[in-house]
């Protein structure tokens, strides 16, 4: 991807710059999924750096928000199993002997 986004933009980008690049494209909710590259090479071309270094923040927070809803599913998940398995147990209760 950062070989396309070089081509895109026409010029090299340093991984230092690509991962931030890459963050914001991924995360940051201005970008849309069909026209998402066209938009982020139009504002590193127009802007620079320093526009996408604006976005991180925010891209970095929804990264770590959509991170911890992953987790989140994953815990509702393993308690939907666990239930899923008590609701199948049979228990036998006994009364106690006299």
């Amino acid at each position: 991807m950062k070989h396309e986004f070089e081509e895109r933009v026409g010029q090299e980008v340093t991984s230092e710059q690509w991962e931030t690049i890459h963050t914001v494209y991924q995360f940051h909710p201005v970008f849309d999924e069909v026209q998402g590259k066209d938009q982020i090479a139009g504002l590193y071309k127009e802007f620079g750096m320093l526009i996408i270094e604006d976005m991180v923040y925010r891209a970095e927070k929804i990264s770590a928000a959509r991170e911890r809803q992953q987790n989140l599913r994953k815990q509702i998940q393993n308690l939907d199993q666990e239930i899923q398995g008590l609701d199948g147990e049979i228990m036998v209760w006994s009364t106690p002997e006299r």
